[in-house]
């Protein structure tokens, strides 16, 4: 009785939180700074390096799986969660990517909307019970406010003509 209590109050942060910050969402995709993305992407953004299985024979190395695909989507490349987010891939993983991606300002606002909009999942899952309580949760808690507070400083982007 008490986990769940715990989870609705976790629940209803999160939707107090997305209340908040709807008007601010707006004005960015009103500001066009989503509008760059050319050829959208297969895009795993809840995985992790620890998510890729590889297999090793002779000097060759094999990818045998990628775990936890469940959030994939197509869309901004920018949202691939190893591109956004600490520590950084080893040497290894950004060569299977094509190497480090060259990352402007702009893309740095929209990927604080993207740990944002990853950690509210996060959160809304450890509210239904889907997610369970560990480093996940607790780096979507911290992130949360994290991200809030560092798009309030972010430039915004006016469109150009």
């Amino acid at each position: 009785m008490a986990l769940n209590r715990s989870r609705s109050r976790s629940l209803s942060l999160v939707l107090v939180l997305a209340r908040l910050f709807f008007r601010s969402l707006s004005r960015a995709i009103g500001f066009f700074l989503f509008d760059d993305v050319e050829v959208p992407s297969l895009v795993w953004f809840t995985g992790s390096e620890d998510d890729i299985i590889v297999d090793v024979e002779d000097d060759e190395v094999k990818i045998q799986a990628l775990l936890d695909f469940s959030h994939a989507l197509w869309g901004d490349p920018m949202q691939e969660r190893l591109f956004r987010v600490e520590p950084k891939p080893s040497v290894a993983t950004w060569e299977g990517y094509g190497g480090d991606p060259i990352v402007f300002q702009k893309q740095e606002t929209k990927g604080l909307w993207y740990n944002l909009y990853e950690a509210l999942v996060v959160l809304v899952q450890n509210a239904e019970g889907t997610e369970t309580e560990g480093p996940r949760v607790k780096w979507a808690k911290e992130a949360v406010p994290a991200s809030v507070a560092a798009l309030k400083e972010a430039k915004n982007y006016t469109q150009q003509k």
